[in-house]
């Protein structure tokens, strides 16, 4: 089998799996939706360090910045599960964002359509 690896480049290069990461259960990062191989002995799935859910390395090492810039109100203007820019739900317990796409990729799309008809949101970490 054959599968597209991307390299430090940004250039994909075909790499031969093996017979045995073939068998492998496959996760999907849920700040970046991106597949990731469930390999024995290898942590390739870490745990996002405010919501305690599984991310790939590349997300945890981005969601660690100390520098997080605040609008004029205080609340933090990259969603605190992806850490992008997009259409922000904000906590009113902690006010952490949480972007529309993370809502509605790792909950559900009625869910997010729902948060209009709320009076008072708690994250997911609250």
């Amino acid at each position: 089998m054959v599968r597209q690896k991307n390299t430090k480049s940004g250039r994909n290069k075909k790499a031969k799996t093996s017979k045995k990461k073939e068998e492998s259960l496959v996760f999907n990062c849920t700040s970046c939706a991106q597949p990731q191989l469930l390999v024995q002995g290898k942590r390739n799935i870490l745990c996002h360090p405010f919501l305690q859910v599984g991310v790939c390395r590349e997300c945890l090492i981005f969601s660690h910045s100390d520098l997080v810039p605040k609008d004029n109100d205080g609340y933090d203007i990259y969603c605190m599960w992806c850490s992008e820019l997009g259409n922000l739900t904000c906590c009113d317990e902690c006010r952490a964002p949480i972007c529309q796409e993370c809502i509605t990729r790792n909950v559900s799309a009625d869910y997010f359509d729902s948060l209009g008809d709320q009076d008072i949101w708690k994250c997911f970490a609250c």
